[in-house]
């Protein structure tokens, strides 16, 4: 009769794999994730943090068309926040939206339990000058809008 810490602690370890800007380019993403699913998985998902999208006027049209249609399929459940490219069909403030599937837009901000693990999330983008201290402002403003009862596992931003 351990505490949840000490179960939490001795259950198996997720496995994830994490991606930066994929700029629209799923084809080829989801290819790569493939191939290391294969070798080294299973992994239980991906997150994609940085430019998901194409940025505006690189003629990439929606890259998740056929994902949608269901004539493509994402390799393993794939969740993502945005940089400063938003994509078709979101703004920076939507929330959680399931754009295909088993590709999953997490939203603007705040913290899920996904796969086993607690994952905190902030999307968007912020000046290169101010970063640092922007990011942190937003990071402490997320931790006071959720309860943070439990450790958060994974940051995503």
């Amino acid at each position: 009769w351990g505490s949840k810490e000490e179960s939490r602690s001795m259950a198996a370890p997720v496995k994830i794999l994490v991606c930066g800007d994929a700029a629209g380019q799923l084809d080829t993403l989801f290819a790569r994730v493939a191939t290391v699913n294969s070798k080294a998985g299973p992994f239980a998902c991906l997150f994609c943090v940085g430019e998901f999208f194409a940025a505006e006027g690189e003629g990439v049209g929606d890259p998740l068309k056929e994902y949608k249609s269901g004539a493509k399929q994402a390799p393993i459940p794939t969740y993502f926040i945005c940089g400063q490219e938003y994509g078709p069909k979101l703004d920076q403030g939507s929330t959680r939206q399931e754009m295909a599937p088993n590709i999953t837009y997490l939203g603007s901000e705040g913290i899920e339990e996904l796969h086993g693990l607690r994952v905190a999330f902030l999307s968007g983008s912020f000046p290169l000058h101010a970063s640092g201290q922007m990011e942190l402002m937003a990071a402490n403003s997320l931790v006071q809008r959720h309860s943070l009862q439990r450790p958060v596992d994974v940051l995503l931003t």
